[in-house]
């Protein structure tokens, strides 16, 4: 495919960063004004690394310990340092995001002046990609920025390694440079940057036959980072906690359910129950049937695969903690394949008003899911009611109804908790409002249940256990 010459693009990039920039602006920024919610309570506003001087915050960032100082289960340092400068701001940190994605659909266009091979296409790929319905959940919601920032990283490492395949190997020198760097940096941001290289090779099997010695070449000059990054993470630093309970799902389900969500964007949800049905299973065998037939287009191949591998990491293939089998933020990088697919197979004459209906239709959708974002009881309903199986779903939603001191409400979704499953969190909410409503034997009931979930539970609950040792 050749593409073309670069100086072509200069003139429509500052105008592709206006219009993009006032997009993600128009529909995300109404969440500045959002009440603090979800993960960010924890991670981001009462997170007790935060309150350390820089020295010792950056100690902890540093030592074996980061797992726990950070409370996180994937590592992702850069995100920890960018929120210790700004986690006293909800409206800062969330500009950030906002900033963040807005970049991102600025580098989605660059990619696809090179992939589309017109400017107006690109910039149709990078509104698609601004505007797609799921990028919500990672762009709201702070704690889950290291999407943002790997992703802003892999593309940038991208960039460099088209310009690196474009120029004679002499002059390519910073540009190679500049690939390894932003790899570095997109391994400290997200684990799943570990994908970067293959993203690389794609591109250049698709794009650069003639460079593919280089290519192979590239991936062998990145493996050492990533042989250091992996025995970094995986055996220097100190692992994360066991998470209270593994769950086993199918890569091939939930595969088919990120392919119905991009097709299909409705509904979203903070939380998922156990993807089941058929049409999960026919997905996948759809999605390889149109990679095959367009095998001898490589922009639709590249678009197709690259979908494919920036879901490989979350596709269970190997275990990650997530109480939710699948998440809308899992689809922020492979939505840049399907944006890039949707607008060049899309900017004909005969299907352009398909394309702006679908960013209308698209648009819509992220506004009407923005808005929630600023009232926490009706998201935690919304969530609840699209994830009926999903446990924490109604166990947040109690915590915000405790909040607002609506206590039978509370009451209703704790126990819809016990009906999924035992839950120490949820008996112990339930023993503390029996005890406030003078219910001594129903209170000790729930203790005593909870306490026999968790071993520690003495130790987190003394008064509760005092009132259940209580004669």
């Amino acid at each position: 495919m050749k593409h073309p010459p670069r100086e072509q693009t200069a003139p429509t990039a500052l105008t592709a960063a206006l219009v993009l920039s006032a997009a993600v602006a128009l529909l995300y920024g109404m969440v500045l004004a959002a009440p603090v919610f979800n993960e960010d309570i924890s991670h981001v506003d009462n997170l007790s690394l935060f309150d350390l001087p820089f020295g010792a915050f950056w100690t902890a960032l540093t030592s074996k310990q980061y797992f726990f100082a950070a409370r996180e289960r994937t590592y992702q340092p850069l995100v920890t340092f960018l929120h210790y400068w700004i986690h006293g701001s909800p409206a800062l940190y969330r500009a950030a995001g906002l900033a963040l994605h807005a970049l991102n659909a600025f580098l989605v266009f660059l990619v696809g002046v090179r992939v589309a091979g017109r400017r107006r296409t690109a910039l149709l790929a990078a509104l698609l990609f601004a505007l797609f319905p799921c990028q919500t959940e990672a762009v709201d919601i702070a704690s889950f920025k290291g999407h943002l920032l790997g992703c802003a990283f892999m593309l940038a490492c991208l960039l460099c390694w088209i310009r690196a395949l474009e120029r004679p190997p002499k002059e390519s020198r910073w540009a190679l440079a500049g690939v390894h760097v932003f790899f570095a940096l997109g391994l400290l941001a997200k684990e799943s940057a570990l994908m970067t290289p293959a993203f690389l090779a794609l591109y250049a099997v698709c794009f650069s036959a003639s460079s593919r010695d280089r290519a192979w070449r590239c991936a062998l000059g990145l493996a050492p980072t990533a042989a250091l990054y992996v025995w970094w993470r995986f055996s220097w630093l100190t692992p994360p906690p066991a998470f209270p309970y593994e769950a086993v799902y199918s890569g091939a389900l939930s595969l088919g359910w990120y392919l119905k969500m991009m097709a299909w964007p409705h509904p979203l949800c903070l939380k998922s129950s156990p993807v089941s049905g058929a049409v999960y299973w026919l997905l996948p065998a759809a999605y390889v049937a149109v990679l095959w037939s367009q095998r001898r287009v490589p922009p639709r191949v590249f678009c197709l695969l690259w979908m494919l591998l920036a879901l490989l990491p979350v596709l269970h293939l190997v275990s990650f903690a997530n109480i939710s089998p699948v998440a809308d933020r899992y689809l922020y990088a492979s939505s840049v394949g399907l944006s890039l697919l949707l607008a060049g197979s899309l900017d004909g004459p005969r299907t352009r008003f398909i394309l702006y209906a679908l960013l209308g239709v698209w648009g819509g959708l992220t506004a009407q899911r923005n808005g929630l974002y600023r009232t926490p009881r009706q998201l935690w309903e919304q969530t609840a009611s699209c994830a009926p199986a999903n446990a924490r779903a109604h166990y947040i939603l109690a915590l915000t109804c405790l909040r607002e001191d609506d206590v039978p409400a509370a009451e209703r979704s704790l126990r819809r908790v016990l009906d999924i499953k035992d839950s120490v969190g949820a008996h112990t909410l339930l023993g503390d409002i029996a005890w406030r409503k003078g219910e001594p034997a129903r209170a000790r009931r729930h203790y005593a249940a909870a306490r026999a979930l968790q071993p520690d539970w003495d130790r987190s609950h003394p008064a509760q256990l005092e009132y259940l040792l209580k004669k």
